[in-house]
């Protein structure tokens, strides 16, 4: 016997060998007033009442409470999945009979029977804004981050949870998310500026505009603003095959991520973090048009050596003392965003990023005495300087600070 879940296509097998229903048979009568095989109805029910475990769901009814323009409580609308077990006998019976007459030729597989079970109260019975179903859902891992980098993912979460997005309206990450400021509840973490590492405020936040980025393409929006970030990062390879290019930065006033809802209906943003599989999950609500959206995974068109490694005197340092920023390698990446309209029109959009490889950078103090003349190390306009988790990282060096 096997069952297939409808929703999350998973499948599971049980084999009833002849140990197992031996107890159950009994002879019957069949349409000729033959003598044949059976098998015993309530003692086979006794045994698929056990499967009940691995098939029922109960179904959930929707939840959406509103407060200040946000969605402070909402939950979607499912239905519920039971299993029949008398269909489920009937089928079983009838499989197992069939062997009275040619052993030969059986039936051996019997799928399990359910009936779908409809909530109290679906979703869109919940709300008057016509938001019914999932449009979309991006994923994005934060597996060994900082700890203050977790929080301030963690309260971007929070703030983007519940979200209401206008017909027509622009979404804006930084908008929603923003500002990224102590007083707003953001916390320093180390990014690299030039050549320096220091604390900022608000550090991590690309991994808010890469999930939000992958959602928006999942559900078919039309991506008014992205860049990717300037470095290849762990925390942003594609899920399927590792590579960079699916990612999207956040950096205020110049770098956003934006969509427009142009689905002529009211979209809410649902986000949900998890800290065991360090995984965020984010969540696109509304009402289905008929519009689909996907994408390739990023290929990688050429991969750039680090460099060589640089030591610079900094008088900001204790004599003697060294901080390590690990190398990155630069890479060309590209990847198809492909949006099938509610019209049916297919529209193809090529997302090529560029990102610069960068040396491992090592501070030293000195003397303040010494002169510190400290080489350029070029940040191109606009891009966002600060390290994270690298592909390649240089480890023959000590106290190497992997940041953001």
């Amino acid at each position: 016997m096997n069952y297939i879940n409808p929703q999350t296509k998973l499948r599971k097998d049980w084999t009833l060998k002849p140990e197992d229903y031996s107890a159950w048979l009994e002879v019957v009568k069949d349409e000729n007033n033959d003598l044949i095989f059976g098998l015993n109805q309530e003692k086979a029910i006794k045994y698929l009442e056990d499967l009940r475990m691995y098939v029922d769901q109960p179904a959930e009814s929707g939840r959406f409470v509103m407060e200040n323009d946000k969605v402070k409580e909402f939950k979607g609308s499912q239905t519920g999945i039971t299993l029949d077990v008398l269909k489920t006998y009937e089928e079983l019976n009838r499989a197992f009979k069939a062997r009275n007459y040619e052993p030969g030729d059986t039936i051996k597989t019997v799928a399990l029977v359910t009936e779908i079970v409809e909530p109290e109260v679906k979703l869109g019975d919940a709300n008057d804004l016509g938001i019914t179903d999932i449009i979309g859902v991006g994923y994005s891992t934060f597996r060994d981050s900082h700890n203050n980098r977790i929080k301030n993912i963690a309260h971007a979460v929070q703030r983007l949870n519940g979200v209401l997005i206008k017909p027509d309206e622009e979404f804006s990450a930084n908008h929603y998310a923003g500002p990224y400021t102590a007083e707003n509840g953001y916390l320093p973490e180390a990014v690299i500026k030039g050549n320096e590492i220091k604390d900022e405020i608000g550090g991590g936040m690309c991994q808010i505009g890469t999930t939000l980025f992958r959602m928006a393409m999942n559900s078919g929006m039309d991506i008014t603003q992205r860049r990717n970030h300037s470095l290849v990062v762990s925390y942003y390879a594609d899920p399927v095959n590792g590579n960079p290019g699916t990612d999207a930065t956040l950096y205020e006033p110049i770098l956003d991520l934006k969509f427009k809802n142009d689905t002529g209906n009211y979209l809410l943003l649902q986000t949900d973090i998890d800290y065991k599989k360090q995984q965020l999950t984010f969540t696109l609500w509304g009402k289905p048009d008929g519009r689909t959206g996907s994408y390739t995974h990023p290929l990688v068109s050429k991969w750039i050596p680090a460099g060589a490694p640089q030591v610079i005197k900094s008088e900001k340092l204790a004599p003697g003392k060294k901080d390590c920023q690990a190398a990155f390698r630069g890479a060309v990446a590209s990847f198809t965003y492909t949006r099938i309209t509610p019209t049916g029109e297919k529209i193809e959009r090529v997302f090529d990023s560029y990102y610069r490889p960068l040396p491992q950078i090592c501070l030293v103090g000195v003397d303040p005495n010494e002169v510190v003349v400290p080489p350029p190390v070029e940040c191109p306009e606009g891009e966002v300087c600060e390290p994270v988790v690298p592909v390649e990282p240089v480890t023959d060096v000590p106290n190497t600070t992997t940041t953001n």
